[in-house]
């Protein structure tokens, strides 16, 4: 049998990540690449900067111009791969994973976990990590963040057998687990800023904010809409401070481009970060009016325009500076 690795919040605080820079799932992910001795998870993460909006389509606006499963496997050499537990089998499922020497990841509802804000008040997806498996799951879930119904912090807990009946019977229910792929390169951040500078040097989505905007900031929204806009928001504001810590640390690689990379990291932080602060700032303010029979304010849509036009402007000025002449995007 092969020794299980542990994934605990303990291990994102010795790896110098931010969980509240991190979504649910991000968390659980990084707690499980960081448990398989993955120490660079932030280049994972977070070496992404991008945006497309297709308001046609459904669901979120997409921040990664490569799927992260994709980045997971080439980068950290583990793909995630996603079942569906039987009646009755999420502990085995779990259990043969551990003893496979993997990492289980639940994804389920957070309306179902009970040491959730969310418990009985919200359907989200949400997620945390499976440490044992017998007749009950012992799970460490890593979500720091404050919400409208109270602070969600990083604990551990014990799925006992009515919970976990409970989840087997929601169909929202699945494990991740991180299967080796053939090995990669070692991790090159000055590499990943050239791909990201090529991807918007081949067309960035920065203008598709603009239909963003419409979309959700207009008086005949309905209060569900724009609560996925907020959470939009809240998103955005997370992976631009994020993409911002990751610059550092392309700052600090050895080599001639450290001051470059530094004045890049110090511009981002300056002009992007702020900016979509503010937007989720007020984009809440205005969630508040709307449940109290209020309209939100005009001048939402011209933040979040304000927002796209700095992206805009600092990528146009990098792809000018940095593109390597006749590389593809």
């Amino acid at each position: 049998m092969t020794s299980s690795p542990t994934p605990s919040p303990g291990l994102l605080a010795e790896s110098g990540l931010d969980s509240r820079l991190l979504d649910c799932w991000e968390v659980t992910l990084a707690m499980s690449l960081l448990a398989r001795g993955r120490r660079d998870v932030r280049s994972v993460l977070g070496s992404q900067w991008w945006f497309a909006f297709d308001p046609g389509g459904e669901g979120a606006p997409r921040l990664d111009f490569e799927p992260v499963d994709d980045r997971c496997a080439a980068l950290a050499g583990l793909r995630p791969h996603t079942g569906r537990p039987g009646p009755g089998r999420l502990a085995e499922t779990c259990r043969t994973a551990l003893d496979r020497g993997e990492s289980p990841m639940v994804v389920t509802d957070a309306y179902l976990l009970p040491w959730c804000p969310y418990a009985g008040r919200k359907h989200v997806e949400h997620s945390f990590a499976v440490t044992a498996a017998g007749e009950e799951l012992r799970v460490v879930d890593g979500y720091d963040n404050r919400t409208e119904w109270g602070d969600a912090r990083p604990l551990e807990a014990v799925v006992d057998r009515d919970l976990l009946a409970v989840l087997e019977g929601d169909p929202a229910t699945r494990v991740v687990t991180l299967r080796p792929v053939p090995p990669t390169a070692a991790i090159d951040r000055t590499a990943l800023f050239q791909a990201n500078i090529a991807a918007l040097a081949d067309g960035n989505g920065f203008a598709s904010y603009r239909p963003f905007a419409e979309h959700y900031c207009h008086a005949g929204v309905e209060v569900g809409d724009f609560e996925a806009f907020c959470e939009a928001c809240w998103t955005i504001e997370r992976r631009r401070g994020l993409y911002a810590t990751w610059l550092d640390d392309l700052a600090a690689e050895p080599g001639g481009g450290a001051a470059e990379a530094a004045e890049v990291a110090a511009r981002f932080r300056a002009e992007i970060v702020p900016r979509w602060a503010e937007v989720n700032r007020f984009a809440y303010l205005a969630l508040r009016r709307m449940r109290a029979g209020r309209r939100p304010n005009d001048s939402l849509a011209g933040l979040v325009e304000a927002a796209a036009a700095a992206e805009a402007a600092l990528a146009a000025e990098l792809v000018a500076r940095f593109a390597v002449p006749g590389r593809p995007g």
